[in-house]
């Protein structure tokens, strides 16, 4: 394409973006790829990084709290690295959090290459400042769009390849951003099995092939990611991770469902929702957790989705752990006097 079509397609593009047209109608009206429409939306919005001080938040001056005195509040990655070895045979892995402070971030449901990239810049640039002990990946981190059971959209011509590229390049970019010093570890979701459903039921014979297998096709040791098994659970202290299978009507009621289920604190994925919510029986107070998006959420199928971006950040004190959901409204993040926004 000659650079004055170029240039005249941007144009258009800018203009249908000021309209308010989102991807899929842009490519609509353009007759082209949600691909192309993609790139050239980034070239008209480049995404940039903004953090502010925030006028309107007053700073509210406490008594210094008495603090229990303890062992000193330093994660010990000793335990954290061995994670039970995350071996075959263990039916979970577990981050041992006795007589430790940890601060932990879990990103879910980014669905790479159809993330928001405003909403999951935010959301690294919060995350740089608040410098997590831990990051969980809490699966549907990749959307594997290209094997999906569901019909397709001819005019979305990413490959498998392409796609699992892209999402690692993403996440590789990720662990460089956020140092050494923050260790990841990394939950399938459904998407994330979409390949091996595929196989299991048009090629069953293929099935056993470990090269078919998420870990097999992405390097993530090589980017410091520990891969959770898919039949294991990750525990870190008292609060189960898990992506999750339950979905229900209203924010907070698919996490009750899984807390119907195991019985435990836990923080899930998969339903796009921020929620939390507090359960009370004879062996304590539990947290269900519902863990947001940070996808795009201009999608074929479902035109006004009931779904919210963000994430949730868990400070643990030994077992004891506060969770608190970081929502991005109108692509802000407002948090400890700053306001995050691209």
């Amino acid at each position: 394409m000659s650079t004055s079509k170029q240039l005249k397609k941007i144009e258009l593009v800018e203009k249908l973006v000021n309209l308010g047209y989102g991807r899929r109608r842009i490519a609509k009206e353009l007759q082209i790829s949600e691909w192309e429409a993609r790139a050239l939306i980034s070239a008209v919005l480049p995404v940039k990084e903004s953090v502010r001080e925030s006028p309107s938040i007053p700073e509210i001056k406490l008594d210094k709290p008495a603090l229990i005195k303890g062992p000193k509040a330093e994660p010990s990655f000793t335990s954290i690295n061995l994670l039970n070895n995350c071996d075959q045979e263990e039916e979970n892995c577990s981050v041992n959090v006795n007589n430790i402070s940890l601060k932990v971030a879990c990103v879910s449901d980014i669905h790479y290459p159809y993330e928001d990239r405003r909403a999951t810049q935010i959301a690294l640039s919060f995350l740089k400042d608040y410098k997590p002990d831990l990051l969980v990946w809490n699966g549907d981190i990749f959307d594997f769009y290209a094997v999906s059971s569901y019909e397709k959209n001819p005019k979305k011509k990413l490959d498998i390849q392409e796609e699992i590229d892209y999402g690692y390049s993403q996440m590789r970019m990720w662990t460089k951003e956020l140092g050494p010093t923050t260790k990841h570890f990394f939950i399938s979701g459904n998407h994330e099995t979409r390949m091996q459903r595929l196989i299991n039921k048009n090629a069953p014979s293929l099935a056993s092939l470990r090269s078919t297998s998420i870990e097999s096709n992405i390097d993530f040791k090589s980017i410091g990611v520990q891969y959770v098994p898919n039949h294991q659970d990750l525990h870190i202290g008292d609060l189960m991770f898990i992506h999750g299978s339950v979905v229900r009507r209203h924010g907070g009621n698919s996490a009750r469902g899984h807390y119907e289920q195991y019985g435990c604190s836990l923080l899930m994925g998969h339903t796009h929702r921020l929620a939390v919510l507090f359960k009370r029986n004879k062996f304590g107070t539990h947290s269900l957790i519902e863990n947001g998006t940070l996808c795009d959420f201009d999608v074929e199928y479902a035109p006004y989705p009931d779904w919210q971006h963000g994430f949730t950040t868990i400070e643990f004190h030994g077992n004891t752990f506060v969770p608190t959901i970081r929502p991005i409204i109108n692509y802000k993040l407002i948090a400890d006097g700053k306001v995050y926004c691209s």
